[in-house]
């Protein structure tokens, strides 16, 4: 079994550093979708169905 200690220390401290802010980005972006549907639907008076389709294109 791999410990995570020796899992940390087999890769460069770049690396672990970018998949923590890859991490980030990802979590960030993920909570832009329902955010920019709900702004659409509710400030701009269009329906989910629009919304949609605009997040789509």
């Amino acid at each position: 079994m791999i410990s995570p200690t020796s899992f940390l220390q087999r890769y460069p401290r770049e690396a672990l550093f970018f998949l923590v802010a890859s991490f980030i980005n990802s979590s960030g972006s993920a909570f832009m979708w329902p955010l920019t549907t709900l702004y659409v639907h509710t400030i701009l008076q269009r329906s989910m169905t629009e919304a949609g389709f605009v997040l789509m294109v």
